[in-house]
């Protein structure tokens, strides 16, 4: 299912949050067309919205959003002016906000490691099954959120306070995440010295990320090196057995029998010459590599073990293992070579 996302901004005085119903006026399950009316009733503003969790520190922000059926599936209210039983949760402590809220049970509480704004990542809520459920109960205190299942709240926790709050059905919450609610990280939530331990925390998982980059770029960069060695040697070694082929390809004597001529030049020589089984072949030479011109006379030829009838002269023979070679070396070998230096050095 895909979802679509608007931003409201209201400039009027606090509304309540309404438990399983929805925030003030707007109500989930309703359609965007009962939500926009709504909205030009009470004269507030609406705008699409490029960052539907963007708080403007001097508005009342909702972020509201709406799947394919045109039906409001969760509300985030990032304000103090939110209220739930006539008491605001924004900036609350964990112990707060379950006073307010009247919770009763650690059982009605599901802490989820995926944070507010990415619920509904490209318009789509996150699967159950694609949740984690093994999380640092001290990180999931910044940054985490807590779902009271029964009320359909989710609490988005920022330095061991409420941060922001969701609203949805009881029946939309997560299923599946990082436990309850445990007495310990209710107690961590009001340690003074909570920030400089989420920093510490923090400055572990990143060191072990910035390793387990390290790796990763020092595995790629030998995966280059490696890849550049083979574009570089194997047409190398291909080069040299070529060459060797034609330095010890066979001699033979051929007879030129037909010139072709472009006015007063020779354009092309056709010349025959015996072959091992003592029939005849005859091959198109190219007059700039020999210096024979009429017919009757020799030209040397010379050809590859087991293809005698592709002779050509010593000297054709001489430029011929560069031709396939030679524009890769003089081109894009250096071309490669410049961009992997450039690469490994970034």
């Amino acid at each position: 299912m895909q979802f679509l996302f608007q931003e409201i901004t209201l400039m009027n005085a606090p509304l309540p949050i309404l438990t399983t119903v929805g925030l003030g006026f707007l109500r989930l399950g309703d359609d965007e067309s009962q939500v926009r009316q709504l909205l030009s009733d009470n004269e507030l503003e609406l705008a699409d919205s490029h960052d539907p969790y963007c708080l403007e520190s001097s508005d009342f922000t909702v972020q509201m959003v709406f799947d394919l059926s045109k039906h409001l599936v969760q509300i985030v209210v990032d304000s103090t002016l939110a209220t739930i039983n006539g008491e605001s949760l924004e900036g609350s402590t964990l112990d707060e906000a379950l006073h307010v809220c009247g919770v009763r049970s650690f059982s009605d509480t599901l802490w989820s490691g995926v944070d507010i704004d990415s619920e509904y990542s490209k318009g789509v809520p996150v699967p159950d099954e694609k949740r984690p459920q093994e999380c640092d109960q001290t990180i999931l205190l910044d940054g985490g959120t807590l779902w009271i299942k029964s009320m359909g709240l989710g609490l988005n926790m920022a330095h061991g306070e409420i941060d922001s709050i969701a609203i949805r059905k009881p029946e939309s919450v997560p299923k599946i995440g990082c436990g309850p609610l445990s007495r310990e990280a209710i107690v961590q939530a009001g340690d003074s010295d909570l920030k400089e331990k989420l920093d510490s925390r923090r400055g572990k998982a990143n060191t072990y990320q910035q390793t387990a980059n390290r790796s990763k770029s020092l595995f790629a960069r030998a995966a280059m090196f490696l890849i550049a060695i083979g574009l570089v040697v194997v047409p190398g070694y291909l080069m040299y057995v070529k060459h060797r082929a034609w330095a010890n390809a066979t001699p033979v004597h051929g007879t030129i029998v037909e010139t072709k001529m472009d006015g007063p030049f020779v354009v092309g020589l056709k010349v025959e010459y015996g072959l091992p089984d003592e029939k005849q072949a005859s091959v198109e030479v190219n007059p700039n590599y020999t210096t024979s011109r009429e017919v009757g006379e020799t030209v040397e030829l010379v050809y590859l073990e087991g293809a005698p009838e592709k002779a050509i002269t010593p000297r054709e023979a001489r430029d011929a293992f560069l031709s396939g070679y030679l524009p890769y070396f003089a081109v894009l070998g250096p071309i490669f070579a410049i961009g992997l230096l450039a690469w490994c050095r970034s």
